[in-house]
């Protein structure tokens, strides 16, 4: 199974990362420095509901109507489970490894799938850590491919296999932080994406945009700062090969095209440089043997039985959150704080700001509606409703 990895996404705020040593970063370093917190404007959509001002709201105030469905327990809001682990298993995640973690992922997706419908598009898979372990990956996204045919690989279709694949993010609150959650804090938007922009362009980072115009969720500089300098060398501002600051960007066209959300005329073309050279670094400065452009119908026909179709694309999806601890049940404390993140991104509308370390920072930061620029919603509350 194919694990797609984001080792150091961070979100900058005033020089600070919230994540990691590596503001703007991803998967491997950029070469460039650090590009300031964007918060772009998605592409234009009906006026959304006026958010607050600073976002507290839960997911919602609904009950569930079972405590527990088999060994998962629920919580007032019915947005998120927990599911305990022996010891073994939760010192496996604190003491990270990769097979490891792997082994209790497989487990704990084999015991949800025998006790709930299949009814949702991902699960999502918390680890109750104030923190990602020593050498563990901050966000992890893997496809389930059993019982698939070639074209719903890659791909979110209406007429495929509803369940696509797993997110899991190694922790459930940054404690240093005073608890920023993983819903506002971690690479969920970044993460989702990986179900169906791999191994679209001939690029320097496998499964990301690295030296390409794209300029969204999975790296690229912004086409708009492109400028040829002449003589086979090119200039842009700040950017990161395989990530571009988190939840701060939205998605770009060709993201929204790939998530079937975005027709082939609405995609502009897209240059990748190829054999890159970096030039001057404090002034992302660089030179390319050759410079190619794609047009979305020439990404289109690449992907063959992949290519996206808006038709079928998937348009309201579900997920279910399920945190991974070694307690009995969650702390009132915890569960607020990830109702509060589940809220945040699940909101359909525009969500706002938030406050991070008792007014450490104030953020904006776009939630799933949002980043589609209000074209497709994600739900994640009546999680007990589903069960088995």
């Amino acid at each position: 199974m194919t694990l797609t990895r984001t080792r150091r996404l961070a979100l900058g705020v005033s020089g600070m990362c919230l994540l990691v040593a590596a503001c703007g970063g991803g998967d491997s370093a950029s070469p460039f420095p650090a590009a300031p917190t964007p918060t772009p404007a998605p592409i234009p959509v009906p006026a959304p509901p006026a958010p607050s001002s600073i976002w507290t709201k839960t997911c919602t105030t609904t009950a569930p109507v079972t405590a527990t469905v088999g060994p998962f327990h629920t919580y007032g809001g019915d947005c998120l489970v927990s599911y305990r682990l022996s010891t073994a298993e939760f010192d496996s995640l604190k003491q990270y490894t990769e097979v490891g973690a792997q082994k209790v992922r497989d487990n704990a997706l084999a015991a949800f799938r025998a006790n709930f419908r299949d009814e949702f598009d991902w699960v999502m898979f918390i680890w109750d850590l104030d923190g990602p372990p020593a050498g563990a990956p901050v966000g992890i996204y893997q496809q389930v491919y059993e019982n698939k045919p070639p074209r719903c690989i890659d791909t979110i279709r209406t007429d495929c296999p509803r369940l696509l694949g797993t997110l899991t993010l190694t922790f459930a609150e940054l404690a240093r932080y005073h608890g920023l959650d993983p819903f506002r804090g971690g690479p969920v938007l970044h993460e989702l994406l990986h179900q169906v922009a791999n191994r679209v362009l001939p690029t320097v980072n496998r499964g990301h945009w690295g030296f390409a115009g794209v300029g969204g969720q999975l790296g690229g500089w912004k086409p708009e700062t492109f400028k040829d300098l002449g003589n086979g060398q090119y200039q842009v501002a700040p950017f990161g090969l395989s990530a571009n600051g988190g939840n701060s960007v939205a998605y770009a066209p060709l993201e929204l095209y790939l998530l079937g959300l975005l027709s082939e005329p609405d995609v502009p073309p897209v240059i990748v440089a190829e054999g890159v050279q970096v030039i001057d670094p404090a002034k992302v400065m660089f030179s390319a043997i050759s410079m190619k452009t794609y047009t979305a119908k020439e990404i289109g026909e690449l992907l063959g039985e992949k290519r996206p179709d808006a038709t079928k694309s998937r348009t309201s999806l579900r997920m279910a959150v399920v945190v991974l601890t070694d307690k009995e049940r969650l702390t009132e404390g915890r569960v607020r704080v990830m109702s509060i993140g589940a809220g945040h991104l699940t909101f359909e509308g525009e969500p706002g700001r938030y406050s991070v370390g008792s007014g450490l920072a104030v953020l904006d930061t776009f939630n799933f509606w949002s980043a589609t620029g209000g074209r497709a919603r994600l739900q994640v509350t009546g999680l007990s409703t589903f069960g088995r």
